[in-house]
């Protein structure tokens, strides 16, 4: 029993029934929801979990008395009158807090130290925004009361809201080992090893949990690790994410790739938005609980990637539709920006770092030995087939500049992986049977089932049929194909010819899918222009991961050479300056030349068809009038507000400042016409 008798009168109801009906004791474990509750001394975090605890029985309460309707029992009156003495409980309760509050030496010795005033105020403002609903208004005036004599007596002039990932230290439950939230299993990483020192005050750890679950829950990558909510605050400060633990955990179904794999994928998905590990180390590198074939990164301890200075490295293939850094991109040095960004870590440190992760996990897993090499031998370990330890190599080369790419590494382990499906399990082995076609028309395009040289005219023929295809932006990408088609006919001059070719067809692979996808036309067919501008947007982030594939097998191919030069994004120069006109001159010149250019210089063409969208797109909303006519429907109108919100909020960089003050009346006109468009998220 809880000892301000909270709880009590549920707590002897579950035991009387459980004695009579012991079939359902399992599924009526109150002790355990109350278990943190009923551990916690402090009296005032006690209040700071009353919306929580009260939850947990009003749920209850009603799960027993759906187990009396469903197994036809009749209703006692003690089952009948356990809302009543629920209330009964809670102003009992009340009453004990206002005499706490009256009592100003027990209030003061109640409050704690530093750390435990802004634990409880946060924990208060938490819990009176999550449970709003249910607390009554005495309970909700008393924690009022509580958080305003806190503030009062500490040095704490304000307190923010709690983020939208917080978790009360009490969410979280430990039975047997393992952790629950909400009843499903999941798993904890504190956040204290981001320091390089032992000694940390409160304030920078909770500084430390806050900037690295800001970061995590934003990432959605199915091989990183997904973040379910984080408490920053108290002695150990920690985040929750799905069932995973560190492979080197486990050693059974580990001995395929696909770990390996899924950690490649995964450091791609984070090197896009910039992001990068300063400690990569076997803590980093996860396993899903039930598949230990499925390799997941942790999202903690990310820092900020350091970028090369030209502006092709900036973009990533996660923003290439930002329009202000297209029109940053003049292939000029920008020292003031670079300074700013005040990158921490490499893409080409955590290739290296992952090569020997490779490498030590390799060796680990096929038994020759636990202990890991910080650097690789001089020879082929025989853990290892030949093109392995080449792929080891060179991720590892001691030059930075001649370590292998992201696109290599994932090429490679995908190979390695298609190769161990055919059922050759001797890593020895794995290639020693793949003989690769000399011509590339005679490889295989596998989610078609045909050759290259059958593969090529049904795209385009399927590119023609489908309707809702992207307009220029796709064709541009088969006509590019077509060219990369052309100019790998022959082997000769062509470097690592295999590995071209076998990445031609994955990107065949790679737009077969596009193309068949059941919302190809969804921007056509959206509800609103807005929706259907935000679908376009994606759609062009799509195209673009496309044109960067074919890029990077050029570059594989030593074919940049044959091409013109890149040309220079003179064309948006001017939108960052927040013109209105900005986005509507276009150079004459450069729009002159576009079909005269290499097939390969594909930023102008691409950059001219964003600007005509946001062009658009800005007319769409300076007409008031049309846009609330097309809104005039709540539903629809809700989601454009929702959508501009979004883009304002999340992606304002992405914008000239012209286009964000349409956005802004926009918004300020919907306003006017329906409810706010302000939501909790």
């Amino acid at each position: 029993m809880t000892i301000d008798r909270l709880g009590d009168y549920l707590v002897a109801l579950r035991n009387d029934f459980v004695i009579n009906h012991p079939v359902c004791r399992r599924g009526l474990n109150l002790r355990g929801q109350l278990g943190a509750y009923e551990s916690e001394t402090r009296v005032l975090f006690k209040l700071a979990a009353t919306g929580r605890v009260v939850d947990i029985l009003l749920r209850f309460g009603r799960v027993v008395e759906s187990y009396v309707e469903v197994m036809g029992l009749e209703k006692t009156a003690e089952l009948i009158q356990w809302r009543e003495q629920l209330s009964s409980e809670r102003q009992e309760r009340v009453h004990r807090f206002r005499q706490i509050l009256s009592d100003e030496q027990r209030l003061l010795e109640a409050m704690g130290d530093d750390t435990q005033q802004m634990e409880l105020l946060t924990l208060l403002k938490h819990d009176m925004t999550m449970y709003h609903g249910i607390l009554t208004p005495e309970e909700l005036d008393v924690m009022s009361d509580v958080y305003d004599e806190v503030v009062r007596h500490s040095e704490f002039v304000l307190v923010g809201e709690p983020p939208s990932w917080f978790l009360s230290p009490h969410d979280l439950l430990c039975e047997n080992g393992s952790y629950y939230l909400d009843a499903v299993r999941v798993s904890k990483c504190t956040t204290g090893d981001v320091f390089q020192t032992d000694s940390s005050s409160w304030e920078d750890q909770e500084e430390a949990c806050l900037r690295q679950a800001t970061v995590w829950a934003d990432l959605n990558h199915p091989h990183v690790a997904k973040m379910f909510g984080a408490c920053h605050i108290g002695n150990e400060p920690f985040i929750v994410h799905e069932p995973a633990e560190p492979l080197a955990l486990n050693r059974s179904n580990a001995q395929s790739w696909e770990p390996l794999l899924g950690w490649a994928l995964g450091l791609q998905y984070l090197h896009e938005r910039e992001l990068g590990y300063k400690s990569f180390d076997d803590n980093r590198l996860l396993a899903r609980h039930h598949s230990t074939a499925s390799g997941v990164l942790s999202g903690l301890g990310l820092v900020p990637i350091k970028r090369q200075t030209s502006a092709s490295l900036q973009r990533s293939a996660s923003n290439t539709f930002n329009m202000v850094a297209l029109s940053d991109a003049n292939g000029n040095v920008d020292d003031n920006r670079h300074e700013s960004h005040m990158p921490t870590w490499s893409v080409v440190s955590d290739i290296f770092a992952l090569g020997l992760a490779i490498y030590n996990t390799r060796q680990w897993v096929s038994m020759y030995g636990n202990e890991k090499v910080l650097v690789l031998p001089q020879e082929c370990p025989q853990f290892l087939s030949e093109r392995g330890w080449d792929l080891v190599g060179r991720m590892c080369a001691r030059k930075p500049d001649r370590r292998a790419s992201m696109w290599y590494v994932l090429h490679q382990l995908q190979a390695f992986v298609s190769a161990s499906a055919t059922g050759d399990d001797d890593s020895r082995d794995e290639h020693e049977s793949y003989n690769p076609p000399n011509n590339i028309d005679d490889f295989i395009v596998r989610k078609m089932n045909v050759k290259v040289v059958k593969a090529m005219p049904r795209l385009q023929q399927k590119y023609k049929e489908t309707p809702g295809t992207n307009g220029t932006m796709l064709e541009h990408v088969i006509d590019r194909l077509a060219g990369l088609h052309a100019q790998l006919q022959s082997r000769e001059n062509i470097e690592e010819g295999t590995t071209v070719m076998e990445g031609f067809v994955g990107v065949l692979d790679m737009f077969y899918d596009q193309l068949t996808r059941r919302d190809l036309g969804k921007e056509q067919s959206s509800s609103s222009v807005v929706a259907s501008f935000c679908a376009s947007r994606a759609a062009a982030q799509k195209v673009a991961i496309f044109h960067h594939e074919i890029d990077r097998l050029l570059t594989l191919a030593d074919l940049r050479a044959a091409s013109a030069p890149a040309p220079t994004h003179v064309a948006l120069a001017d939108v960052h300056e927040g013109s209105s006109e900005s986005i509507d001159i276009a150079c004459d010149t450069q729009d002159a030349i576009l079909d005269t250019r290499d097939i390969h210089d594909w930023q102008l063409k691409w950059s001219k068809a964003r600007r005509e969208q946001l062009r658009s797109f800005q007319a769409c909303l300076k007409d008031t009038e049309e846009l609330k006519r097309q809104l005039s429907d709540p539903k629809t109108r809700l989601e454009a507000q929702m959508l501009l919100q979004f883009e304002l909020h999340k992606r304002r960089s992405s914008y000239p400042n012209s286009v964000l003050e349409v956005m802004s009346q926009a918004l300020l006109v919907l306003d006017t016409t329906g409810g706010s468009s302000e939501r909790l998220w």
